[in-house]
């Protein structure tokens, strides 16, 4: 009987250690680590027309003293490098890209959705009006 007893104590432990040790907590990822990488636009819309994505992409950089990135428009085969900065509550992200050599995306975007997938942001051109643009993560 108190082999049975402790034999039955013994794989309980077992059991319980097993399922302490197999349960991992993820952490989420804050906004800024969201943000980070290689970003494909799937598509943009201006003056209420929607242009499909052609390969172009917004690549945001990990954040050191500042944050920078690089974007590259598929259609002129060109390259460009902009500076970024997401406010606290990860609702607005402004963009200085004075060269436009890739695209030419200085405004400041309010932050529609951003997620580990997807980014959705909008801007007011001013000339051209409102400009959405939507990006899925490589």
């Amino acid at each position: 009987m108190k082999i049975k007893k402790a034999i039955r104590i013994i794989l309980t432990c077992v059991l319980i250690s097993g399922m302490l040790t197999s349960c991992e907590v993820e952490e989420e990822k804050t906004p800024a680590e969201m943000l980070v990488g290689k970003w494909i636009i799937s598509y943009s819309e201006l003056l209420t027309q929607e242009f499909p994505g052609d390969g172009s992409f917004l690549q945001f950089d990990e954040c050191n003293s500042s944050c920078s990135g690089i974007d590259y428009n598929e259609s002129k085969k060109t390259t460009g490098n902009f500076t970024y900065v997401l406010n606290e509550d990860a609702s607005i992200l402004d963009i200085s890209d004075p060269s436009g050599d890739g695209e030419n995306y200085n405004f400041s975007w309010d932050i529609l959705e951003l997620s580990d997938t997807e980014l959705k942001i909008i801007a007011d051109t001013g000339l051209f009006g409102t400009m959405k643009i939507v990006l899925k993560k490589e």
